[in-house]
């Protein structure tokens, strides 16, 4: 179902600590009460936050039909305009982790996680969601490039860092593999990253390869919830809008131009028991 309200992504942290009943301070973000009510219906006991990297929202409605799974989750659950802080990776993850704005976090770079907990005004705000979770007894992990992994150990249940690879198809698919492990493990909570559209929209000057990285995407998200619980919510979000936007912008509509230039990104989100039950 499309949802009008505003929404956010540093609303997904406080709204999955509410579901799961995590405790944590209360960030800037808000909780999502139709989500909230949405997983309270559907007995929701794990949570698959899966990071699409530059799948803005503009850009989903172009690719949909080459991604009939996401096409599936967001028709039978929510599919949000968005709302993202930042352009560039790094601090829109962490918001999405922490609740908080980049201002507030102040996590601009991978080091700055290290840098900012130092600080002992701002490190309750430079905490993720999985670390909250991990201290509430719920198992948590996160898979993402090597660097932010090691940026995460010690802190959380499994920080699995995946080495970058020249073939970002072949990244995303290690990176599915290796979250299927912690899905098979029983992990209540695992977050993601998967980077194919980002790294094509730099380097390519086609299509045709965002579609592929589209596609393949699309068919990683299908393969990671054939090993899903019912008892699942799965969130798929953009942290940014695209990058190169010069290439890929020349014939967009002024729709789709503003949405680019307002940094909306897609959030999908759907139980796995809707999932599999109705399709």
């Amino acid at each position: 179902m499309n949802s009008e309200f505003d929404v956010e992504l540093i609303d997904i942290a406080p709204t999955i600590a509410n579901i799961l009943k995590i405790t944590m301070p209360e960030p800037t973000g808000k909780i999502n009460s139709a989500l909230s009510n949405y997983a309270q219906k559907n007995k929701v006991k794990k949570v698959l936050v899966v990071i699409v990297d530059s799948l803005g929202y503009s850009l989903y409605n172009h690719l949909e039909h080459n991604m009939p799974t996401l096409s599936c989750l967001a028709s039978k659950g929510f599919f949000y305009k968005c709302k993202s802080p930042a352009t560039t990776t790094t601090p829109s993850i962490a918001s999405i982790l922490t609740g908080y704005y980049p201002s507030e976090h102040q996590i601009n770079f991978t080091k700055d996680i290290i840098i900012e907990r130092k600080k002992t005004l701002s490190s309750l705000k430079t905490k993720s969601i999985l670390e909250w979770g991990h201290q509430s007894g719920i198992a948590s992990s996160l898979i993402i490039e090597a660097e932010g992994a090691k940026a995460m150990e010690g802190l959380i249940d499994n920080a699995i860092g995946i080495p970058d690879s020249k073939d970002i198809l072949e990244f995303d698919a290690m990176t599915k593999k290796l979250s299927i492990k912690e899905i098979l493990r029983g992990t209540t909570l695992i977050v993601l990253h998967l980077r194919s559209i980002d790294r094509y929209a730099h380097r390519s000057n086609t299509w045709i390869d965002i579609i592929k990285a589209g596609k393949s995407i699309d068919t990683n998200v299908h393969d990671l919830l054939k090993h899903l619980d019912s008892n699942t919510l799965i969130f798929i979000c953009g942290d940014h809008t695209i990058h190169s936007a010069e290439k890929w912008l020349i014939n967009a509509t002024e729709n789709e131009k503003t949405s680019h230039i307002q940094n909306n990104v897609a959030l999908i989100v759907c139980s796995t028991d809707e999932f599999l039950n109705k399709g």
